[in-house]
């Protein structure tokens, strides 16, 4: 289990989004109204979620919700405004999962491909499109600047010189983030979508990858001003930054290599 150190709320202190000195609220770094979405439902007992740290070969049922002290209230309505509150309306639930049923009622694909099915954006009203942007890009902006305590994170800096862009574009200073696109997937198999996991970032050439998941909805973001040419092909052809896909993720590389370190875990 990563430690959180967590700071005493209610102080001034500097605001990691406007730099301003104020009194900061307790922030999550994945969405506080996803969590009631991954416990067991009523008829299967209503356990707690089962939290998974590969690094630290630990698996254990827990409420603890990932947060901090990061940001003023305002920046914070800010994250929720134009990113969260959308959002919540969108990814999976028990009940329902409502962009993958609006994309499937949908004649329109781009290509269907080794199990994924590409779909073009403007089948997506453009501010739902812009708010599931903003909303990726503001947790892979958190992760850059979160405190884990003493065993650190490797996602941490790890924007590098994009971090004022992204924080910039955060607070709507710029409208657009120039070298950066979206892969966002849309899982198909119900028995997957309760699943979160945290940012992480890797690296290859030119390009460095940022990625995390909330219950259905796998952000890929690809930065680099060469991004892989397949990739960049079908972004110019569609005229976006972000490409929407859905596939059953339980044949995905991530969740199978989840699978068989999980295997590994003794589980509290």
């Amino acid at each position: 289990m990563l430690i959180l150190i967590e700071t005493m709320g209610g102080g001034m202190a500097r605001c990691e989004l406007c730099r301003e000195q104020r009194p900061l609220k307790k922030s999550h770094l994945l969405p506080k109204a996803a969590y009631r979405h991954v416990r067991d439902s009523e008829d299967e007992g209503g356990g707690s979620p089962l939290r998974v740290n590969l690094d630290c070969g630990e698996a254990f049922y827990t409420d603890k919700q990932v947060d901090m002290h990061l940001l003023c209230g305002e920046c914070e309505q800010r994250f929720s405004k134009f990113g969260e509150n959308p959002v919540s309306r969108l990814w999976a639930t028990k009940e329902k999962f409502p962009l993958l049923d609006k994309l499937s009622r949908s004649p329109e694909k781009v290509v269907t491909t080794k199990g994924f099915v590409f779909y073009p954006p403007t089948i997506i009203d453009p501010s739902e499109l812009e708010s599931l942007f903003y909303f990726g890009v503001s947790v892979v902006w958190r992760s850059n600047c979160w405190d884990w305590g003493r065993k650190g994170s490797p996602h941490k800096f790890s924007l590098g010189p994009y971090e004022p862009k992204f924080r910039n574009y955060l607070l709507g200073i710029n409208e657009d983030l120039e070298d950066v696109k979206l892969m966002l997937a849309l899982d198909t198999n119900p028995d997957l979508q309760g699943l979160m996991a945290f940012p992480y970032h890797a690296r290859s050439g030119q390009n460095h990858f940022h990625r995390f998941n909330v219950l259905g909805l796998y952000f890929d973001f690809v930065i680099g001003r060469a991004p892989n040419d397949v990739f960049n092909k079908l972004c110019n052809k569609l005229n976006s930054k972000c490409l929407i896909t859905s596939r059953d993720m339980a044949t995905s590389k991530p969740i199978l290599d989840l699978a068989a370190e999980f295997q590994k875990l003794d589980v509290d």
